[in-house]
């Protein structure tokens, strides 16, 4: 496993979506600087809501591997 990591900044419109490694991240709701996101991911898939501060200290769970 790599230490590498990539950045990407979207702007997504209300019901508009971006999948990552099998799960969603779909717009519902934007008012103002707030977004209310639904997350759809199979179960075992680890979500956690960080903040500005924390995001460096963000290990994706996905990305992490048992085959090797």
């Amino acid at each position: 496993m790599t230490n590498r990591k990539s950045s990407l900044v979207m702007d997504l419109q209300p019901g508009e979506a971006l999948v990552l490694a099998g799960a969603m991240v779909q717009v519902v709701h934007k008012s103002g600087r707030v977004a209310r996101l639904r997350v759809t991911a199979p179960v075992d898939l680890k979500i956690e809501k960080r903040r500005d501060g924390d995001l460096a200290e963000v290990v994706p769970r996905m990305a992490q591997s048992d085959h090797g």
